[in-house]
């Protein structure tokens, strides 16, 4: 008879119920202590600044409130429904409900980073009437939509861990990040330069990798149709795309250019080791790779020329 894995009994299921709430609501009320505490220090940071930084921080907080209502009434039924299915023992449908709410926490973020990109200067606009105020809010607000995949996907993980009785993780992260925020802080220096080492090796490992795969491979089969339209999406419809959706932001010369060439590079390295891992083929993305790497050499600094930099 073949040996097949049994999930871990869930705490919510077995534990008692006065030890169940202590241990589940403590870690939630620090962590909800510690976020509803970013706000005030936001607020008095910013204050620093002049009145008119915080009366656009201050105005902007109904927009913030509803991306944070979104995300976490979205999560919140993600929770409800998750710990219900894992109560009733399904969980490849358990598995289903977290990767769905995933994608539409994502698909929420997509929304608000498109109302950040399009809308927070009408919307300041018809607030105030004071210029610099404007361009503090719409600069702040931007900012907050576009990186708010940071809210979403953090409530929605901290929920996921909830509905397994995990909360005490939840509040580990929130720690851990409020840490990182603070002024001032000493990093320990040997895992500076340790992650600094192994990151420094990742680039030629990779490269011997792909130099390795290159051997074996006849450069003649390498372009074809498929290539050719995948390296004109890589090297110019991208770069294109995002050179039109800068131009609509207050945004410097020196920033879009710099946007727009990151956008125009040629295809990562890390796209043959993944797909070696993930069982896809290796060969054609180490093919994507070189000819991206060849053909970037007249693409970007075309890009450059056009772009002034």
């Amino acid at each position: 008879m073949e040996n097949q894995t049994i999930p871990q009994e869930n705490k919510m299921g077995v534990m008692p119920i006065d030890r169940l709430l202590l241990s589940m609501s403590l870690p939630m009320m620090i962590s909800m202590l510690v976020q509803a505490l970013y706000n005030i220090v936001d607020s008095i940071f910013v204050s620093r600044i002049n009145e008119y930084a915080l009366r656009a921080v201050s105005l902007a907080f109904p927009i913030q409130s509803l991306m944070i209502a979104v995300s976490v009434g979205t999560a919140v039924g993600i929770n409800a429904f998750l710990s219900k299915t894992l109560g009733e023992k399904e969980y490849q449908k358990a598995n289903t409900i977290a990767a769905n709410g995933v994608f539409v926490e994502l698909m929420s973020y997509v929304v608000f980073a498109l109302v950040g990109i399009f809308a927070s200067r009408p919307f300041f606009a018809s607030q105030t009437a004071i210029e610099q105020v404007r361009e503090y809010g719409t600069t702040y607000l931007t900012i907050c939509c576009t990186a708010g995949i940071g809210i979403f996907m953090q409530v929605t993980f901290e929920r996921l861990l909830q509905s397994t009785g995990r909360t005490f993780y939840a509040m580990i992260t929130q720690g851990v990040g409020a840490i990182i925020n603070l002024d001032d802080i000493t990093h320990i220096d040997f895992l500076e330069k340790t992650i600094s080492g192994v990151s420094t090796c990742n680039t030629p490992l990779s490269m011997m990798l792909i130099g390795m795969m290159l051997a074996e491979m006849d450069p003649r089969g390498m372009l074809d149709g498929t290539m050719a339209f995948y390296t004109s999406v890589r090297l110019l419809l991208v770069p294109a795309v995002i050179f039109g959706i800068t131009l609509l932001l207050p945004i410097s010369p020196l920033l879009r250019g710099i946007t727009v060439i990151i956008a125009g590079m040629p295809a990562p390295v890390t796209t043959a080791l993944l797909s070696a891992k993930y069982d896809g083929d290796e060969k054609y993305a180490t093919a994507m790779i070189f000819v991206t790497t060849i053909l970037s050499l007249v693409t970007l600094p075309a890009w450059c020329y056009l772009l002034g930099v």
